[in-house]
């Protein structure tokens, strides 16, 4: 039996290290076609910049096994690599091209650094549901079922009320007048799964607060 799982094991490794390298050719492919067009490329340039990608694939796929054991050392050599690429890519081209290339690498790191931060505040937004599930089960000593329909009210409500936020963070006097109401729902729906013991409670809470 032992044996028989290390067989599976060994098979399901290979097929996922095959999927990981065509995900990663199919990378650099959409990219090498973005620069044909992007660049209108001759075919001579074409050739270089593919053979300057592929170089780069293996020397970053030596790197993993190299540095497999130093992620900060990984790092700092793929960044060096990145460079060294960028430069020959760079060489390449004519002036014309060199600004479109420096754009499209800008466009690519704005989008890179709005998809971060689009997960930075999924992230956020789970933490608090938590946090304020948390609370309010501890402070209160919700049951389970409570728990579990607390946590299902903040998960409705508060992403809508960040994403407000976000949105007229500039315009305090509209960010006010499009919370209040999802706020006052939100706070109806938590009080209807409260018993009467702990909707005065709450209520206490939130008096205390204000004072």
């Amino acid at each position: 039996m032992k044996s028989l799982s290390r067989i599976f094991m060994v098979l399901f490794l290979s097929v996922a290290m095959v999927g990981v390298s065509n995900a990663q050719g199919s990378s650099q492919e959409s990219q090498l076609e973005m620069y044909k067009t992007k660049l209108n490329l001759t075919t001579a340039q074409y050739d270089a910049i593919k053979k300057i990608l592929a170089d780069a694939k293996a020397t970053r796929k030596a790197n993993e096994t190299k540095y497999a054991s130093d992620k900060n050392a990984m790092m700092q050599a793929n960044k060096t690599l990145r460079q060294a690429t960028d430069a020959k890519v760079l060489a390449q081209l004519d002036e014309k091209q060199k600004a479109m290339y420096q754009q499209l690498k800008e466009e690519k790191k704005a989008e890179h650094m709005e998809h971060k931060g689009q997960g930075n505040e999924a992230n956020m937004g789970a933490q608090k549901i938590q946090e304020k599930t948390n609370e309010l089960t501890t402070k209160l000593g919700l049951s389970a079922d409570q728990t579990a329909k607390a946590k299902a009210i903040y998960s409705e409500y508060l992403p809508k009320i960040q994403a407000i936020r976000a949105q007229y963070k500039s315009d305090e006097a509209t960010m006010k007048s499009k919370v209040q109401p999802l706020r006052k729902e939100m706070n109806a729906k938590i009080m209807s799964i409260l018993t009467d013991a702990q909707k005065a409670k709450l209520k206490e809470m939130k008096q205390e607060n204000k004072d």
